[in-house]
């Protein structure tokens, strides 16, 4: 009976059953939740502060980490919060009595913003403030995206580095399986006195122990 002829496993298969293996790991990409990330009406991932569309959720890291980004950063970080104008100026219509008129005066009545939030009874929230803060909080964020890239970076590697090792694993294998149809090829074609399949035995054994012994220091490794 013919033996079944074993499907020879490659580096391609082995990296392409890797890379399938990660993806469902990881599994759908969720939406992308970052202070300078919003979605335009047609659900488009946009960067607030560079005011560009990022094409695919799984550039927004590398958008954060580019030139353009990072240039954005830089200026605010040299600008800083800017100050708010500190002029009052008040309108007033006619001569209506203030309490009465405050309950029905528009935002931005009054030219001062702190005014025009009091007036309202509102609480004032500085715009400038409010980017500063969210812009501080981006920065950490931008740090973390950082150190899961870098993260991401290092399981690559040893990803790749462990499919070089089982394809060499593989390849011995072969060459061991290979040995063993050798030898029983040679068995059944030998001469009847068995002179041939004596020195033959030699040479292949002196092989198989090499490959055995190898496998034997890959394994104390």
């Amino acid at each position: 009976m013919a033996a079944v002829k074993k499907k020879v496993v490659t580096k391609d298969d082995l990296r392409r059953f890797m890379k399938e293996k990660q993806t469902v790991v990881k599994g759908t990409v969720k939406k992308i939740e970052h202070p300078l990330a919003k979605y335009n009406s047609l659900n488009q991932l946009m960067c607030v502060l560079c005011n560009s569309i990022v094409k695919n959720d799984l550039l927004w890291s590398a958008h954060i980490l580019s030139k353009q980004h990072k240039e954005r950063v830089s200026e605010l970080k040299t600008q800083g919060p800017a100050k708010p104008d500190t002029s009052v100026k008040a309108k007033r219509k006619g001569d209506d009595d203030l309490q009465t008129s405050t309950k029905k005066l528009k935002t931005g009545f009054f030219d001062d913003p702190k005014l025009d939030a009091k007036v309202r009874n509102v609480e004032y929230k500085d715009k400038d403030e409010e980017q500063w803060d969210l812009f501080q909080k981006a920065i950490k964020e931008e740090a973390q995206v950082s150190e899961v890239i870098m993260e991401e970076e290092d399981e690559q590697v040893n990803i790749d580095r462990n499919i070089d090792e089982i394809d060499d694993q593989i390849h011995r294998w072969q060459e061991v399986e290979n040995l063993h149809v050798k030898k029983e090829t040679i068995a059944k074609s030998c001469k009847p006195d068995g002179s041939k399949d004596n020195v033959d035995d030699e040479v292949d054994d002196e092989e198989l122990d090499s490959l055995l012994n190898w496998r034997a220091k890959k394994s104390l490794n």
